[in-house]
């Protein structure tokens, strides 16, 4: 049980999976790695097994499922104009040219516009620091909350 506490307080799914998955246990339990192309005539294809070549890649593409990083968009706030119009600027850096869902992105900024009160900006960012695609929002309707001077709510 020791063990087990260690490894939960110290290790992050993909963590724990590039230190302790060894070759021994990948061959243990005879993993490897397929790539289902369906524009590919072949089929299935094997990309990696349990030998020495393949055992860093099944375990580097493992972990990297498990990756916060690599799963979830990598998205943050780069600017705002606190003394000209507010307006909130968010970079998302994309990975393996992956952008965001229009839909997705277009809720989540209405949601976080209507929270900050002003308009918001989202930047895809790619690899080259080149600005792929842009979303904007402004707020729904608002009002001051009565008797607060200066505090927004949403109507």
């Amino acid at each position: 049980m020791v063990v087990l506490r260690n490894i939960w307080a110290n290790y992050r799914d993909e963590s724990f999976i590039s230190q302790y998955l060894s070759p021994r246990l990948m061959r243990r339990m005879r993993m490897f790695q397929l790539h289902d192309d369906p524009a590919l005539a072949e089929g299935v294809r094997v990309e990696a097994i349990h030998n020495e070549r393949g055992y860093r890649r099944i375990r580097r593409e493992l972990a990297r499922r498990y990756d916060v990083g690599w799963i979830d968009p990598n998205i943050e706030v780069v600017d705002v104009d606190l003394v000209g119009d507010r307006r909130l600027i968010l970079h998302h850096h994309v990975l393996n040219g992956r952008l965001l869902s229009e839909a997705d992105a277009k809720r989540v900024l209405q949601h976080l516009a209507d929270l900050w009160g002003y308009d918001v900006l989202l930047r895809e960012i790619g690899p080259s620091d080149a600005v792929l695609k842009e979303h904007a929002c402004s707020p729904r309707g608002t009002a001051l909350v009565p008797g607060i001077t200066g505090r927004r709510n949403i109507v």
